[in-house]
């Protein structure tokens, strides 16, 4: 019996076709149990799809609200930490191992590092978010600015790295750029979110210390540090100079050493291959035996060449002198004293923070394309008065007004007490870190 011709038609007709095709009992059981399993089916899979939907939606739901920055807790304030995770990304090892890493670093730098994962950012671009965010808990310390925030908005999926003023000079904006595309956004993009934050903040605790080393860092001091008076009375008046008859002898001996140095000096050479004594030319005729490189420090008065030539066989010297009052650098590529550098202010140093300027380095050789860029960092502008009472307290003035007759320290909450007017006083970055602050330096990538 052809059990096909019953599966297009509706129930009720099961009946009239089964008797008229002459199929038994079970066909017809087994006509409409197939019927049947194929309905359940159809149904239980347009039931996942819809939950699969809804799913998805819920996802995008959550993750489309994004936190404002008024609800991020402080980690230095909530639990003693620097990391705050609200996307649920981290581990409690992988936290705790961030935790150790910025408590460490802190410990022998002073510099402190943030680290924020967020679902979204809300009301602002992830780059202003993080400087807001930044300057809200004051990452860093106050009297050097040397933070560094790392947030991670998932939702968006974008990663910043902001760095405080006092960083500026120590994570250029192109070495934190460097970092997110070689540690940080390749594991982001494969899905590990958490291996790319670990690796992150270990390669900037390793250009903090790496500058700590070669003395391009230095951490504050736990206290401000003060200038004690001196009054004028307490100087000696003042005697006339005098020498030691061994020390004028000494002067004179070494004068005509030196004298004698230079005559010897200057006394032309002789040939090499004759043994004449050779002449020497004159600046108009030496060009004609010097190199392009040569010629151009002569032009900039860096490097002075002497051509000394044989008037037998026509051997020729060429001797050096580098010029004493040099403002060119050497070249590192082509090697000649043809490096002028210039630099451009870009923050006026304060009271209150350091300063910064950009020193640009290029070879005035036609042949060489070497040129180069560095921040450096200003300090601090000092300005101290004095209080000539008895008792000679020492007087600091700052922007923010007059701070004197004594000093406090850096609180555990991370304020400052100043002592202001002779009474007690606070200043405080909202609580926490030590009131660093970024004027928006940094990089920021997307993956």
């Amino acid at each position: 019996m052809d059990k096909t011709c019953f599966h297009a038609e509706p129930p009720k007709m099961l009946g009239v076709r089964f008797a008229r095709c002459g199929g038994t009992p079970a066909d017809l059981a087994e006509i409409a149990g197939s019927r049947f399993s194929g309905r359940l089916m159809a149904r239980g899979q347009a039931k996942m799809k819809a939950l699969r939907w809804l799913m998805g939606f819920c996802c995008l739901w959550s993750l489309g609200w994004g936190q404002p920055i008024h609800q991020i807790p402080n980690p230095r304030q909530t639990e003693r930490g620097w990391v705050v995770d609200m996307a649920g990304v981290l581990s409690a090892a992988q936290k705790a191992r961030l935790n150790r890493l910025i408590s460490t670093l802190e410990r022998e730098t002073g510099a402190e590092v943030a680290v924020v994962i967020l679902r979204r950012v809300q009301g602002a671009t992830p780059k202003e978010y993080a400087t807001e965010l930044f300057n809200k808990w004051g990452v860093g310390k106050r009297d050097a600015d040397n933070g560094v925030l790392m947030l991670i908005a998932l939702g968006d999926r974008r990663v910043e790295i902001e760095t405080g003023y006092g960083m500026e000079a120590i994570i250029p904006d192109s070495a934190a750029g460097e970092i997110l595309d070689t540690v940080v956004v390749p594991r982001f993009r494969k899905g590990d979110i958490a291996g790319g934050v670990i690796a992150g903040v270990e390669a900037i605790a390793e250009r903090v210390r790496k500058a700590q080393s070669l003395g391009a860092y230095e951490p504050p001091a736990d206290t401000v540090p003060y200038v004690v008076p001196t009054p004028i009375d307490d100087y000696a008046p003042a005697r006339p100079a005098s020498f030691p008859l061994p020390l004028a002898g000494l002067l004179v001996l070494g004068g005509g050493v030196g004298l004698l140095a230079y005559l010897l000096r200057e006394r032309p050479p002789k040939c090499p291959v004759c043994l004449q004594p050779m002449s020497l030319l004159d600046e108009q005729a030496d060009d004609a035996y010097l190199n392009e490189l040569q010629r151009t420090e002569e032009r900039l008065g860096s490097v002075n060449y002497q051509v000394w030539k044989c008037a037998r066989c026509g051997m020729l010297e060429i001797h050096p002198k580098v010029a004493l009052l040099n403002t060119y650098h050497r070249c590192p590529q082509c090697k000649g004293y043809a490096v002028q550098e210039t630099t451009r202010l870009v923050r006026a140093p304060t009271y209150a923070r350091s300063g910064l300027e950009l020193v640009s380095y290029q070879c005035k050789n036609p042949r060489c394309d070497y040129r180069e860029e560095k921040t450096r960092v200003l300090p601090r502008l000092e300005r101290v008065d004095y209080d000539w009472s008895p008792s000679h307290r020492p007087r600091r003035w700052d922007d923010d007004g007059f701070i004197g007759g004594g000093f406090g320290g850096w609180s555990s909450g991370g304020g400052f007490d100043s002592g202001a007017g002779g009474g007690s006083g606070s200043w405080s970055s909202g609580g926490g870190f030590g009131g660093g602050s970024s004027g928006g330096g940094g990089a920021g990538r997307s993956w």
